[in-house]
C-alpha cells in the first residue's frame, strides 16, 4: 500500500531520460569548440548517473586559436590541425576531477578516432554511447579553405548557463523545474543537480503537490533542490572559490549549503520576489558572506 496519495499533480513525464541528458549535454559542449568545420563534444558519466566530466575538441591550453592552423590536406603538413587539435574524448578524460575512469561511460558526438580509442581504453571506460553525424565528416573533408577558427562560439557563461538549463529538464516536479552547474576556476564543471526526490525515493509515493490541508502531503517536505543536489554530487574535495550557475535564485535554504560550501558566486537565469522571505532571507546571507549573486540579465543586457 502507498504511504502516499497525492490530491492534484503527478509527477512529469515528459522529462528527459538519462540518455538523452547526457548526450545533449555532449552536443552542448560541442558548441564550445572552435574549430570552423568540426564541432565534436564528449561527456563521461559514472556508473550511478553522475557527470564525471566533459569536452570539445581544440587546441591545447596556452595556444592561441589564432597562431595554430584549423585546416587539413594542405601541402605543408605542419599546416594540418591533425597534428595539434586535441579531440572531445581525450579532453574529456583528461579533464576529469575523479582518481579513476573505470568502468565509467562516454558519450560523443562522433564515433571515436583511433588515437581516442586507446585513450578511452587505458582509462578504464567501458561503454561509449556516440551520435554519428556523416555531415560532419564530410565538411571536415572538403571544408580546407577555412584558415580560421570559428568566431559564434557560446561564451562560457552561456556554456554553463545552457548545461544548468538543460539539467532542469530532468526534473520531474510538474510545477518547477530548476536546474544548476558548479563550475571550479579552470571552467570545468565540477557538479550539475536538479530539483527532485532523494535517491531511492520513489516518484510516485510522494506528493508533487503544495498546500494542501495534510502537511505531509507538501512536496517542499521531501524534494531537495537543484543546487543542493549539484553540491552533494561534486566530483572534487571541495568547492572553494567556485561558481554556481542556476535557473533560479536560491532560497535560503541553498544559500546556507552554497556558503557553508565555498562557493563565491552565483549566476542567476530568474529570481522569484526578493519580498519572499525565503529569498530575502537569502539575499541578505550570500551579501553578508560575500558571495556574489548576478542576474544573468545584467551580465548580457
Amino acid at each position: 500500500m502507498k504511504l502516499f496519495k497525492p490530491r492534484q499533480q503527478a509527477k512529469r513525464t515528459d522529462y528527459l531520460q538519462w540518455d538523452e541528458y547526457f548526450m545533449s549535454l555532449a552536443f552542448l559542449s560541442a558548441m564550445r569548440s572552435k574549430d570552423p568545420s568540426t564541432q565534436v563534444g564528449a561527456c563521461i558519466v559514472s556508473q550511478d548517473n553522475k557527470i564525471v566530466s566533459m569536452g570539445y575538441n581544440g587546441m591545447p591550453v596556452g595556444l592561441s586559436d589564432d597562431d595554430i592552423p584549423w585546416t587539413k590536406n594542405q601541402e605543408d603538413v605542419l599546416q594540418n590541425k591533425s597534428f595539434y587539435v586535441c579531440h572531445a574524448e581525450l579532453n574529456a578524460v583528461i579533464n576529469k576531477n575523479v582518481l579513476s575512469l573505470q568502468d565509467c561511460r562516454m558519450y560523443t558526438t562522433l564515433f571515436p578516432c583511433h588515437e581516442c580509442a586507446k585513450v578511452i581504453i587505458q582509462s578504464g571506460i567501458k561503454e561509449i554511447v556516440y551520435f554519428d553525424d556523416k555531415k560532419a565528416n564530410f565538411c571536415d573533408e572538403f571544408t580546407v579553405k577555412t584558415q580560421t577558427k570559428r568566431e559564434n562560439v557560446m561564451t562560457w557563461d552561456e556554456y554553463f548557463m545552457s548545461l544548468a538549463i538543460v539539467t532542469s529538464m530532468r526534473s520531474k516536479d510538474p510545477c518547477m523545474q530548476v536546474g544548476a552547474c558548479i563550475v571550479n576556476a579552470k571552467n570545468r564543471v565540477i557538479a550539475l543537480g536538479y530539483n527532485g526526490f532523494p535517491d531511492g525515493l520513489s516518484d510516485e509515493d510522494l506528493p508533487w503537490t503544495k498546500f494542501q490541508e495534510d502537511p505531509l502531503q507538501n512536496k517542499n517536505h521531501y524534494v531537495i533542490h537543484a543546487e543542493q543536489n549539484a553540491i552533494l554530487n561534486k566530483n572534487q574535495m571541495n568547492l572553494d572559490q567556485c561558481r554556481i550557475y542556476t535557473t533560479l535564485f536560491p532560497c535560503n535554504e541553498c544559500a546556507r549549503y552554497i556558503i557553508q560550501s565555498g562557493i563565491k558566486e552565483v549566476i542567476y537565469l530568474n529570481a522569484k520576489s526578493f519580498e519572499k522571505t525565503s529569498y530575502a532571507a537569502s539575499k541578505i546571507m550570500l551579501t553578508k558572506a560575500k558571495t556574489l549573486s548576478k542576474d544573468w540579465e545584467e551580465i548580457y543586457n
